[in-house]
């Protein structure tokens, strides 16, 4: 039997004491792209820490491969999201791509030549090779996106997660951006979660497509329908999928319940 890529099982998190994630339960296989779409503070964001292995859940499973998050954090790639490069701190593209092999280091005082030829390779997958000796405060917010990309792709990830990475990018890079990791999931078969604000794009260029808001509504396909989105929202909770009725909500949202 294939282990999922991604598999969690009744996964909730508090921060404080506000509820951020609710019997989160998903299991992905290899080589899936999921767009995730959801309100401002829907638990997105956090949703990744726990992929990531920075969130400990209080309850609930988290396997990749079949393993723990802190088990395989050599496979999983992650790009934060968009933020301008501080214009007095001169590095370049190169040095920030190559920063993304620290963790292959061990107690080496340099980079190697596998380690350069990895990062080599991570730019011309993102088209931005041409570029490597530039400070890269000096590019356009859709190339610095990129060049973020192709750091994740130096570990050579087999899941690779993005948290709103064309925030604050204008439209043209925005559908440049999804159609290069398009192209990585389809050749590469990475395994691809995106967190997105971008609902009318987004299920272009996915192939499944979940809504979070504390509670994951997913049924496995690319559909996105405006109930499905109203239901994240908090709005009606009967969702049609597949030609099947849904009840979205089995109980009380966390904002409905006593303190």
């Amino acid at each position: 039997m294939v282990e999922p890529a991604i598999e969690l099982k009744d996964v909730s998190v508090s921060l404080g004491n506000k509820i951020v994630l609710k019997d989160v339960t998903v299991s992905l296989d290899e080589g899936t792209f999921l767009g995730i779409i959801g309100p401002n503070g829907g638990g997105k964001t956090t949703l990744l820490k726990v992929l990531l292995g920075l969130l400990t859940p209080e309850q609930g499973d988290v396997r990749i491969h079949g393993k723990t998050p802190s088990k395989v954090s050599d496979v999983i790639g992650y790009v934060p999201q968009y933020s301008n490069f501080d214009a007095q701190f001169p590095i370049s593209v190169w040095d920030v791509v190559l920063m993304g092999r620290v963790g292959e280091l061990g107690w080496k005082p340099f980079y190697s030549k596998e380690d350069k030829k990895i990062a080599e390779a991570s730019l011309k997958m993102v088209d931005m090779l041409e570029y490597k000796d530039r400070q890269i405060s000096e590019l356009s917010g859709g190339q610095q996106q990129r060049v973020l990309i192709a750091r994740a792709l130096t570990i050579e990830p087999k899941i690779l997660l993005l948290d709103e990475p064309t925030a604050s990018i204008d439209e043209k890079i925005q559908t440049n951006i999804y159609e290069l990791l398009q192209k990585l999931n389809k050749k590469k078969n990475i395994t691809i979660i995106l967190v997105s604000h971008d609902i009318g794009v987004i299920s272009s260029y996915v192939d499944e497509v979940a809504c979070l808001n504390q509670y994951l509504i997913y049924h496995g396909s690319d559909e996105l329908t405006s109930e499905m989105i109203e239901a994240s929202y908090e709005c009606p909770v009967d969702l049609v999928a597949h030609g099947h009725p849904h009840r979205v909500f089995e109980h009380k949202m966390p904002s409905e319940e006593e303190d």
